[in-house]
């Protein structure tokens, strides 16, 4: 289960864990402010047929956000 993103700690706005596209089929997923755009750790994975490469990376990036100095 991937946890929920916590808000942001600069601004205090909404935040989740998105995923964009990147260089040869890579892809980065990590968190994100919605208001201001402060974003965590980037991590990068390959997607696969059954996205459980995509479920790691989406809940290393929301534990990054979440544990974020």
């Amino acid at each position: 289960m991937i946890p929920d993103a916590l808000p942001c700690p600069f601004c205090g706005g909404a935040a989740t864990v998105e995923d964009e596209p990147w260089v040869f089929g890579v892809r980065i997923a990590r968190g994100l402010c919605l208001d201001c755009g402060a974003h965590g750790k980037e991590v990068q994975f390959r997607p696969g047929p059954d996205d459980g490469a995509r479920d790691e990376a989406h809940y290393a990036a929301a534990c990054a956000w979440n544990t974020r100095a």
